[in-house]
């Protein structure tokens, strides 16, 4: 658990790194999505910019170029998402065993300029239809 927890502050730190190096790129989006999931067993982080797909499992650490296509694609997903009411969309009450320990907790966070937006936390696999696509797509990235 420890290595994990280290992993996961030097993913943090590689993250804020190439988010000053973005800012000094002047036709760079400013956008970043992360997605959250865990269990009592379980982690797994994708955090995917323009530059960059990282990806912290509880057994590994990947970091690699993120895919043109797919950048397009969460570009595309992300526009869709009405980012001011991220946090408020509504999680059906089937979603929330999680809150017992019956599923895995998922959530995004999406960083857009200065604005940083959170999703409610849902059951994996069973995101709200507003992030269903989006989610699932990250979710391969570990796949």
């Amino acid at each position: 658990m420890e290595k994990l927890v280290k992993i996961i502050f030097f993913m943090s730190i590689m993250v804020g790194c190439s988010t000053v190096k973005n800012q000094v790129d002047t036709k760079v989006s400013d956008l970043e999505v992360s997605r959250y999931l865990f269990s009592r067993g379980r982690i797994e982080n994708q955090i995917v910019n323009h530059r960059q797909t990282i990806i912290v499992t509880s057994k590994d650490s990947i970091i690699k170029e993120t895919n043109s296509a797919d950048w397009k694609k969460i570009e595309k997903l992300v526009n869709q998402i009405s980012l001011n009411n991220l946090e408020n969309i509504p999680v059906e009450s089937t979603s929330k065993a999680h809150q017992y320990d019956g599923a895995a907790g998922v959530s995004l966070q999406i960083n857009q300029g200065k604005q940083t937006y959170y999703s409610p936390l849902y059951d994996e696999g069973r995101a709200p239809k507003e992030i269903h696509e989006l989610d699932e797509f990250l979710a391969s990235f570990s796949k």
